[in-house]
């Protein structure tokens, strides 16, 4: 990778002095982009499109809630870093103490533009808290985000524009080190950046079947120096992104489906209600279920499984009867776990059981939608639907 060479000086060049012939680095860098609900409602889907909800409306606390979010290939920056740590060393005696007390400095800027006619906004959520905490919830891997820290975040709702810039720096300001550098955890092959959660919706008035809109131009800007420059420093990058399009759809979705490719078993199936009959007008809410929380537990080869299903709820939690059914759906979350069991009971034929339970730990367990839609009279009675009554 020619952009990567580090060639000339490497020496140390004191007070703020910048060698004539140092020549910063391009980096590349790759932006994706994409768009999805930060409700969990699944009704961006990964074909671009935002699905009809009749229970959606126009005030924020229940339009469509979406999000954009920037993926950042950061392999060519980290491959750029270890090319000019390496001639560094190579010019000043391979001192690992000199190298992890050198101060680093840089800066990002990130910005696109969305379409003002449909997608509404809340510009007092657009701000530097929420900005860094969502970013360590999107990047869970990695503890870069301690280090690169949101200096401003702003939107303009008159011409759509959102910006955020970010420094590389500590939360309490101190200087970056080659030290901090040089972690595993500090060096993320990708970086994952979105806007704030909530601060951007569509209403269910701007929702017309077949319509399209779209962010453009996401551009990711950026430089990474060694204080007190070396050949080869900055480096430095820029990227503009694919724009998202989304397509307004109204459509049956399916029957039945669950995320990450599990199906719930009848264990669960045989609890949630049946569908049920209600006046236009009324105000509805699904029934709480009686038992929230199935265990089921398989015993082979001397190793017992455990898998647990716990009710999380229903969404929307209520809605009025207007004009159409309303579906419901209902969230499982499955924690799986495995223990050695002694060698006389794994001789047993596996056995398949199940015992409800109320209380259980639900840490690294991961979200399954059941996702309940309106159907005629032939759909099982798995389905949880509130249908007008005419």
């Amino acid at each position: 990778m020619a952009a990567s060479c580090v060639c000339g000086y490497f020496g140390d060049v004191g007070g703020d002095a910048v060698p004539a012939h140092a020549a910063p680095t391009n980096v590349p860098i790759t932006v994706g982009s994409d768009a999805y609900s930060t409700d969990g409602s699944g009704l961006v889907t990964s074909e671009n499109e935002l699905l009809y909800d009749v229970a959606k409306g126009d005030e924020e606390s229940n339009a469509y809630q979406i999000a954009y979010r920037g993926t950042l290939d950061m392999k060519g920056v980290w491959n750029s870093f270890r090319v000019f740590k390496l001639g560094w060393m190579l010019r000043n005696g391979f001192s690992a103490t000199r190298w992890k007390a050198k101060t680093f400095s840089g800066e990002w800027d990130i910005s696109f533009t969305i379409y003002t006619d449909v997608v509404s906004s809340n510009p007092d959520l657009v701000n530097c808290a929420v900005v860094q905490a969502e970013m360590a919830k999107q990047n869970p891997d990695t503890k870069f985000g301690d280090i690169r820290r949101c200096q401003t975040a702003s939107y303009d709702p008159a011409t759509g524009k959102f910006t955020a810039h970010f420094a590389l720096t500590h939360e309490d300001g101190s200087k970056v080190t080659g030290a901090d550098l040089d972690k595993a955890d500090n060096q993320p092959t990708e970086l994952k950046l979105t806007t704030p959660p909530q601060a951007f919706y569509v209403k269910q008035s701007n929702l017309v079947p077949g319509k399209t809109f779209s962010m453009t131009d996401p551009t990711v800007t950026g430089k990474m120096a060694m204080d007190y420059f070396y050949a080869g420093m900055p480096l430095q990058f820029n990227d503009i992104g694919d724009s998202v399009t989304l397509t307004m759809v109204k459509k049956e979705p399916k029957k039945f489906a669950a995320a990450d490719g599990f199906s719930l078993p009848a264990s669960v199936m045989k609890l949630l209600p049946s569908v049920v009959t209600a006046a236009e007008g009324d105000t509805v809410t699904p029934a709480d279920l009686k038992q929230k929380v199935v265990k089921e537990s398989v015993e082979a080869n001397g190793t017992e499984t455990e898998t647990t299903w716990t009710f999380k709820g229903w969404s929307p939690q209520q809605a009025m009867i207007v004009d159409a059914d309303v579906t419901f759906t209902g969230t499982w979350e499955k924690l799986v776990t495995t223990s050695k069991v002694k060698p006389a009971d794994s001789e047993k034929t596996p056995t398949p059981k199940a015992s409800p339970r109320e209380e259980m730990g639900n840490t690294g367990a991961s979200p399954l939608l059941l996702l309940l839609i309106a159907g005629t009279s032939s759909i099982l009675g798995a389905l949880v639907l509130l249908r007008r009554r005419a």
